[in-house]
């Protein structure tokens, strides 16, 4: 929820790096839902964040698509990514 406007209300953003570190300190995989644009990624990724969720990453597929969505990854990867 901290992720809603994440990029305008420093409220958010200091509960996100605060939720980020402590789940670091647990030993935990953080993922963020909710990333609808690029700002906030940026901003997620620099804070640590290990996963990012959202409509900026990906939207939802039937599972009919998802093999073709696969493929079309495999074929176009995101920068840095490895396969």
């Amino acid at each position: 929820m901290f992720i809603h406007e994440l990029t305008h209300i420093e409220r958010n953003l200091r509960l996100t790096q605060a939720s980020i570190e402590l789940g670091h300190s647990l030993g935990a995989t953080v993922v963020a839902e909710g990333v609808e644009d690029s700002e906030s990624a940026d901003i997620l990724i620099e804070m640590g964040c290990d996963v990012l969720q959202g409509y900026h990453i990906g939207r939802p597929v039937v599972v009919s698509d998802f093999d073709a969505y696969l493929d079309n990854l495999m074929l176009h990867p995101i920068s840095g990514q490895q396969h």
